[in-house]
């Protein structure tokens, strides 16, 4: 068959709902049982060229590497990742402090209850990502809403679909938090700290999460990075937080033993709070960073030995 002639079965099979319906419902199953095979087919449809985990050199093809040879059977890693277990791994490391006060932890969804939860509070799955919801006024939402949401939660994937399986471990819980935004409900900045091998590098800083939403990349001297494909003016970076440094300093001990780990944070009223932990930036699938930025930060990444080979 002629490259034309693939290309034109490609694009058949893609209008075909029936083989899309197919092909969604077992992604997740090759993902875990043919890891390799599948991170490189998703890979190759993401950027239009192979993906080689041989010689892996920028961010996202070293993310893709970690997730086939290190992630799947990495106990720390699993621990870090949920929300949930990773506060042990910072009590464990005396960094308590940090923590975001937990208002209550449920297994079930239909045990939740909210009667003795705060006016304000963040609901959140303790893995995967982007299951989480904010609520900023109580009376305006039903135990049955917040009853049904856990639910679907409790049952939706949680990274197999794109090869991240050190999510799959970790049994699902809800997670109540207290509200950190303020009474006019702006969010605080979130700072997202890229660590290598111990040593942080690059800050993403966050600015904006409810609406208008921006992103900026400092150095740990808190200069401008140009990594994003989005340029703003200089005149949008935010001041340098006073703690600032310390916030540094906590990701690079939290960030120690792994080769490569994002550590995000929030300054609130002052106070350096974690929000999590997350080895596989964007799934190994990013289009945000430059291109120049990719290959720095995977000049960074020094992947360890791989399992089992000699």
């Amino acid at each position: 068959m002629s490259e034309r002639e693939k290309m034109s079965l490609k694009m058949r099979l893609k209008n075909n709902k029936t083989f899309m319906k197919i092909y969604d419902r077992l992604l997740p199953y090759y993902c875990i049982y043919f890891t390799k095979s599948a991170v490189k087919m998703l890979y190759k449809q993401t950027f239009q060229r192979p993906l080689d985990l041989e010689n892996p050199r920028d961010l996202n093809e070293k993310v893709q590497w970690l997730k086939v040879y290190e992630y799947k059977n990495n106990p720390l890693v699993e621990k870090c990742a949920d929300k949930y277990r990773v506060r042990e791994y910072v009590r464990e490391l005396g960094c308590e402090e940090i923590m975001n006060n937990l208002l209550a932890v449920y297994h079930k969804p239909y045990d939740i209850r909210i009667d003795n939860l705060p006016e304000k509070f963040v609901m959140k799955l303790n893995r995967g990502a982007g299951m989480n919801f904010i609520c900023e006024d109580k009376s305006k939402i039903t135990l049955q809403q917040i009853q049904t949401m856990a639910k679907k939660w409790f049952h939706a994937e949680c990274g197999e679909r794109y090869g991240e399986l050190h999510y799959r471990k970790s049994k699902p819980c809800i997670l109540f938090e207290k509200y950190l935004g303020d009474d006019e409900g702006n969010y605080p900045v979130d700072y997202k700290v890229y660590v290598f091998g111990g040593k942080a590098h690059i800050v993403e800083i966050c600015v904006g999460r409810k609406e208008h939403v921006k992103f900026l990349h400092v150095d740990c001297n808190y200069k401008r990075v140009n990594y994003g494909i989005k340029k703003y003016s200089d005149e949008f970076l935010p001041e340098k937080p006073k703690n600032f440094d310390k916030m540094i300093q906590y990701a690079e001990v939290l960030g120690r033993p792994f080769a490569h780990v994002r550590v995000d944070f929030y300054i609130y009223k002052d106070k350096i709070l974690l929000g999590e932990m997350t080895f596989t930036n964007s799934g190994g699938f990013d289009n945000y960073l430059t291109q120049d930025a990719l290959n720095i930060m995977g000049d960074l990444l020094i992947l360890p030995e791989r399992k089992g080979k000699k």
